[in-house]
């Protein structure tokens, strides 16, 4: 009660206490303030690195809708009347540009429309020049399709100059050249088509209605024969069962020209040579025997040709060695050889009475070649291709590219012992000349590539023979079944060497087991066929996959540090006993394939 209510000296003390703490207070709440929200001035490197990321990925998506858009883009050319009267009103504009964008996106097309502009170009030339513009297109022609069988192939732009060649006979190149420039880009139809033609066409007397005084070319004795080792003589007698077995398979000769083809031996020999070489590739055995049996002097030749096409190689190469033999025997016989053999029974003793041909010698040898590579004697392919080609470098000569390039190659890959020597042929090669082989041969320098583990050179001639696969696959007609199986084979091993460059190219695959159980699990499962396919693409099949195992083995030792165990339980004996199994295993079925082609040599 006697307190004074205004007195505040007992408070004071407690008052000045908790003043003093809340200025206290208030002061350091600042800072902590400001420490806490404070802004960096220093922006961390995962945001650029994410802003560039974000910004990559929209540039894609951008630049793959404008492709699409592009693609799919339609262009308007000409936008037709709409209305009861109708659109006459056309000028050359209006026709032209659709056709050529049309030509543009199509190449058969290209091929029909090039066709008929040059039919028509050339039908609107005076007959004054029409003589010397011959001659030069004539040679034009025949640079065509040498080029293309040297190095490049396009298969439409040669089949337009083979049906050029047969509605204008008189600008035909010389058979051969038609023969290499067929095979070379799969027209097998177009070119049987053209040398049927100038057969009838010279069956007639070499002269045709529109042009009396045109003559069809014919091969230089140089590019006819690689080895004259015996003279031209008449041919004999004409053969009625042949002509006969030609009209009964389909062929388009007519009975006249086969019946007059030996009054012009010179002019029909290598056209009948190289249309038995586009029927062998088409498979039209019937066919090829008839021609074979009018057009062969000896026996030889049709003995020879019935054991391949019954794949009785060990035979054929034995007759073919007779033959040759006999050519080194001066004054020999043939005359006596034809009766002793089982064809004088025939009635076809009057074909023997002649020494044989030197276009017959040579598919002597190149039938020999087929068959040392067909038995796989390697070392005598490559004994035989050295002694007609002694220098490799001569082998891009015009006269020796076809065959014995190819022989050449072969030879030296299936060989261990030969590979330096390859290396070496490869290493001073000139650009223009790798050019050759980069485009005959992307395969195989893919093999060179890898047995020199040089991946990285492997995998561009893998890309190379796919873009050279689809291009040369494309204008194939589906009816062209050899053809398109004569690509295939070759498919199988680039593949192959694919998924090897592939399984290489990871480091992880060599740290489990799976991987490797994988791949040879899916090249277990994937062999060619015991009928299609022969011999030598089984053999290709197998000697590569060997490759790509020791390789592999190689590899995996490397890796394995004194034979201890990697990741996931692999250890060099698992390796070893895996890799040897499945090579047992190609070797078997290569075996049995074999034995059904009755081809065990």
């Amino acid at each position: 009660m006697g307190d004074d209510p205004d007195d505040d000296s007992s408070s004071s003390p407690l008052l000045s206490q908790l003043l003093s703490q809340s200025s206290s207070s208030s002061s350091s709440q600042p800072s902590r303030l400001q420490m806490r929200f404070e802004r960096s001035n220093i922006v961390s490197p995962a945001v650029h690195i994410k802003r560039a990321v974000l910004a990559k990925r929209q540039k894609e998506a951008w630049e793959a809708r404008s492709k699409m858009a592009r693609v799919n883009q339609v262009v308007m050319y000409r936008r037709y009347r709409v209305g009861e009267l109708p659109d006459i009103q056309l000028k050359t504009q209006d026709i032209i540009l659709p056709l050529q964008a049309l030509a543009r996106r199509d190449p058969a097309m290209a091929g029909k429309l090039f066709c008929v502009l040059f039919d028509r170009l050339f039908s609107e030339i005076s007959d004054i020049e029409k003589q010397s513009y011959t001659i030069q297109m004539r040679d034009h022609v025949q640079k065509v399709l040498q080029r293309n069988y040297k190095g490049t192939s396009n298969t439409v732009f040669v089949g337009s100059m083979l049906r050029i060649a047969h509605q204008h006979l008189q600008l035909t190149p010389d058979p051969i050249t038609i023969g290499e420039g067929s095979v070379r880009s799969n027209n097998f139809p177009t070119g049987v088509i053209l040398l049927e033609a100038m057969l009838n066409y010279s069956g007639g007397g070499g002269a045709s209605a529109t042009n009396p005084t045109a003559t069809l070319p014919v091969a230089d004795d140089a590019s006819t024969s690689k080895r004259k080792r015996s003279s031209r003589n008449s041919t004999g007698n004409s053969n009625a069962a042949a002509a006969s077995s030609l009209s009964k398979s389909g062929s388009g000769i007519s009975q006249d020209a086969f019946e007059n083809s030996n009054l012009l031996p010179d002019k029909a020999e290598s056209d009948w040579n190289q249309l038995a070489r586009l029927y062998k590739s088409l498979r039209e055995d019937d066919i090829l025997l008839g021609i074979s049996e009018k057009i062969s002097r000896t026996t030889t030749t049709r003995q020879a040709l019935e054991n391949e096409l019954k794949g009785d190689w060990a035979t054929a190469l034995r007759i073919y060695e007779e033959g040759l033999s006999h050519l080194d025997e001066p004054g020999y016989n043939w005359e006596s050889s034809a009766s002793s053999s089982s064809y004088s029974k025939s009635g076809n003793s009057s074909t023997d009475s002649h020494a044989p041909t030197p276009s017959e010698i040579e598919q002597w040898e190149e039938g020999k070649l087929v068959c040392i590579e067909k038995l796989g004697k390697w070392d005598a392919l490559r004994q035989h291709t050295l002694m007609e080609v002694p220098d490799p470098q001569d082998l891009f000569g015009e006269q020796y590219i076809v065959p014995y390039l190819r022989h050449f190659i072969t030879s030296h890959i299936k060989e261990e012992k030969n590979w330096p020597e390859l290396f070496k042929f490869l290493d001073c090669l000139s650009p223009e000349q790798r050019d050759i082989l980069e485009l005959r041969y992307p395969a195989d320098l893919a093999i060179v590539s890898v047995v020199r583990q040089d991946f990285d050179r492997a995998r561009h001639f893998v890309m190379k023979y796919h873009h050279t696969f689809v291009e040369e696959w494309a204008p194939l007609h589906p009816l062209a079944t050899s053809a398109r199986h004569r690509k295939l084979q070759t498919l199988q091993n680039v593949v192959e060497i694919d998924e090897f460059l592939q399984f290489v190219g990871h480091e992880s695959n060599f740290r489990s087991q799976a991987p490797l159980k994988r791949l040879l699990s899916s090249w277990s499962s994937r062999y060619p066929d015991s009928k299609e396919d022969d011999v030598t693409v089984w053999e290709d099949v197998t000697a590569h996959r060997i490759l790509y195992m020791q390789i592999l083995r190689e590899k995996f030792a490397r890796l394995c540090n004194d034979g201890g165990e990697l990741e996931g339980g692999i250890s060099m004996n698992w390796v070893h006993e895996f890799l040897n199994t499945h090579k047992r295993q190609s070797y078997h079925m290569m075996a049995i394939a074999a034995r059904k082609m009755n081809n065990l040599h």
